[in-house]
C-alpha cells in the first residue's frame, strides 16, 4: 500500500510493504538505503476523480497526503 505522487516537479514514491514467512511478520514503510531481497511485485491502481496533494504538516513536519475533494477537471 503507498502513493505514488508527484512532489515538487517529480514523481515521489511512498510504500508500505507487509512481508512474512510461517509465524513471522514484518510490516512497514520502505524507505531509502532499503534492502531488497527478493523481487517486488507491485500493482498500481490509479485514483480518478479527486484532488489531493501532499503537503507539509507543521506539526510532524512530514508531507502528508491530504485528499481535497472532487478535481477540477473530474466528469460530472
Amino acid at each position: 500500500m503507498g502513493t505514488l505522487f508527484w512532489d515538487d516537479g517529480e514523481p515521489r514514491l511512498h510504500l508500505h510493504v507487509g512481508v512474512g514467512r510461517g509465524n513471522e511478520t514484518l510490516v512497514g514503510c520502505a524507505r531509502g538505503g532499503a534492502t531488497v531481497y527478493l523481487i517486488q511485485e507491485v500493482t498500481i491502481f490509479e485514483i480518478t476523480g479527486i484532488e489531493a496533494q501532499r503537503l507539509e504538516d507543521p506539526e510532524t513536519g512530514l508531507k502528508l497526503l491530504r485528499l481535497l475533494g472532487k478535481s477540477r477537471s473530474a466528469a460530472p
